[in-house]
């Protein structure tokens, strides 16, 4: 919450000039300042000893410095931080994976630690096979599981040794990788501080230049050509999965689908590429066509889609019929983001347009794989649907026990209610569809409409984000200590001595404040998706049938190390009578199923949004 970093760092679309991008964001990070002096203030002997995470976190950073400086030089061998039992457990998954074992040199001894050269084995024989399937990015998450786990294993008996010729001296690694380093370094300095601040402080902390981060909130709303589709790279694997179509775009045309796992661009194997090398060769000029090849339950399917300027509206909206040959219709509406400040603005207007049709019966609100935004933005558009003066949510301090690696703040000094402030548009009924990318302010709308008994959730329990976060400039020490001394009228030097930190400047800071807590059902008590997720009143994946394969998602506790603990350990169903009475009304004349399989011209394979229109229908009938 607050402003989201996702499509900063976490997820690229395949439209966008990475290349130059690239060089973009390093010009930028020079222009900071950022130092190696400034990367010594948190990876040091110190700070790095004082907790597991923090630990761990000083280990990857120092591994993504040593990976950045290998790619900086053409021809050079894959450095990696290491240890022996480390590298010994890589040779026994070779062996067992039946693939040949890779020989590794020492660079670099630090006692517990050294520094190899070399590469890591593959995962397996199967990852140059394609097609790929659902199952293969199954199997592979679980390899990556073990691979991920061994890992950890092997560097938590570094940090347990009280010998300190089997610790890792972070503060001569250091003095051993500065030789080696580029001229212009700033940005790997930067890269390996977030990967520390991400593994060892704060899941979702980050420091970005301002102008990237400025440009990149821009760029939201700008048209760009591409072909319309989301990828993300499975973490611990090599797989690019499509994970996103847009509506109306070129690669919805062709066909390509959801889980599409990508194979091949232009007769190129791209399934062991990365994002950064895959998108440029999705790019081109507008008009153009680009030949692509996608795994799809075990079967190599090609397209050839037509490049187009791309531009994702974050709110659309339609009319869809709530039953088969029925005059009744659903106001349908996605939200892909709340992310700008006139998300809600477009919301009332569709909102308005939609039921000024008397056949508009009810309104289906649609967030799935929207990550988030503002919290203001959510909170105007649950208004929109229940009222002014409604609660949305209760904002409670972090405490240290949650997290004792993140630095204490006293932002919130005690729980913070948000309620609403604009007035009702509709009554009618209503139901809001999530999947497992339904992360942070769509939690918040569909957990707070749920817990007021406002609308009936449907689709795949959410990611489980139930933390805010705030985006502000960067602030060092010695700016905070004048600050403070400014509004107390004091001279600087009564507040302490000044803080030798190095200076940087020009940096945004998005950090977690808070944890938030929905609101209840009847008899119910506060609760938090933190981890556990908002769980649907009416479960329904993107079949009707669904197989182990089509349940596997990754999720926050999934994939963020040190995300924030919860209070709770299961998020049921907050509506158990609704969900009671929805599912019979269902069995015995729902048409989800029927309208899936036949095609629905309307509405086409999308079985969760089918679910919800006869969850719909059942509102409406037993209202």
């Amino acid at each position: 919450m607050g402003k989201l970093k996702a499509s900063l760092l976490v997820v690229l679309l395949a439209c966008q000039g990475v290349a130059s991008e690239m060089d973009d964001l390093k010009a930028a990070w020079e222009d900071t300042g950022m130092s190696m002096s400034f990367l010594q203030k948190k990876i040091n002997n110190t700070n790095c000893y004082l907790t597991e995470a923090k630990f761990l976190g000083c280990v990857k950073g120092l591994n993504a410095m040593l990976g950045m400086i290998a790619n900086a030089k053409e021809g050079s061998r894959p450095l990696m931080l290491s240890n022996p039992e480390h590298i010994k457990a890589l040779g026994r998954m070779s062996r067992a994976a039946k693939v040949e074992e890779t020989s590794f040199t020492v660079e670099k001894d630090f006692g517990g630690a050294q520094v190899y050269a070399g590469q890591v084995a593959k995962e397996s024989v199967e990852d140059d096979v394609v097609p790929a399937s659902r199952e293969s990015l199954l199997n592979a998450n679980r390899r990556s599981q073990r691979m991920q786990n061994t890992w950890k294993e092997s560097w938590l008996k570094v940090y347990a040794s009280h010998n300190p010729t089997e610790q890792l001296d972070f503060a001569a690694a250091l003095n051993w990788i500065e030789p080696l380093l580029p001229e212009k370094s700033a940005y790997i300095f930067g890269t390996a501080l977030n990967i520390y601040i991400q593994n060892g402080e704060d899941a979702h902390g980050t420091l970005v230049p301002e102008k990237p981060y400025r440009d990149n909130m821009a760029k939201n709303s700008e048209n760009f050509v591409g072909i319309g589709v989301e990828l993300r790279q499975l973490p611990g694997t090599k797989k690019l999965v499509v994970v996103n179509v847009f509506d109306g775009m070129p690669a919805q045309k062709a066909g390509i689908m959801p889980n599409d796992v990508l194979a091949g661009i232009e007769g190129i194997d791209v399934s062991a590429f990365s994002l950064d090398k895959v998108v440029p060769m999705i790019r081109g000029p507008e008009g153009t066509k680009v030949n692509i090849s996608v795994s799809r339950n075990s079967s190599l399917m090609k397209f050839s889609v037509e490049r187009k300027a791309v531009n994702i509206m974050n709110v659309t909206s339609s009319k869809l019929p709530i039953m088969p040959n029925s005059k009744a219709k659903a106001g349908y509406i996605k939200i892909r983001g709340f992310d700008k400040p006139s998300v809600c603005e477009d919301v009332s207007d569709a909102v308005t347009t939609l039921i000024q049709d008397k056949n508009v019966k009810g309104i289906v609100v649609d967030v799935r794989d929207n990550p988030g935004g503002i919290l203001s933005e959510t909170a105007c558009i649950f208004g929109l649907f229940m009222g002014r003066g409604q609660l949305v949510l209760v904002q409670d301090p972090i405490k240290k026990e949650l997290n004792p690696d993140a630095p204490l703040r006293l932002k919130l000094p005690k729980p913070q209610p948000l309620y609403t402030k604009n007035d009702q548009l509709t009554d009618l009924p209503m139901a809001i569809i999530i999947n497992p990318r339904s992360a942070s302010a769509s939690e918040v709308l569909s957990g707070a409409l749920q817990g007021h008994g406002r609308a009936v959730v449907v689709g795949e329990r959410s990611w489980g984000k139930g933390t805010v976060l705030t985006v502000g400039a960067y602030e060092s020490a010695e700016a905070q200590t004048g600050r403070l001394a400014n509004l107390l009228g004091i001279p600087e030097e009564q507040l302490g001595a000044k803080s030798d930190e190095p200076s940087v400047h020009g940096l945004i800071q998005i950090q977690t404040e808070s944890m938030f807590f929905l609101p209840p059902a009847v008899g119910d008590v506060f609760h938090t998706n933190q981890l556990v997720g908002i769980a649907p009143d009416i479960e329904a994946y993107i079949v009707p049938h669904p197989s182990k394969i089509h349940k596997f998602a990754l999720r926050e506790k999934d994939v963020l190390p040190i995300s924030l603990s919860s209070p709770e350990t299961d998020s049921p169903p907050r509506n158990p009578q609704v969900k009671h009475r929805i599912e019979m009304c269902m069995k015995s004349w729902g048409s989800a199923e029927k309208r899936y399989v036949s095609g629905d011209p309307s509405v086409g394979k999308d079985y969760q949004l089918l679910v919800s229109l006869d969850s719909l229908a059942c509102e409406i009938k037993t209202r």
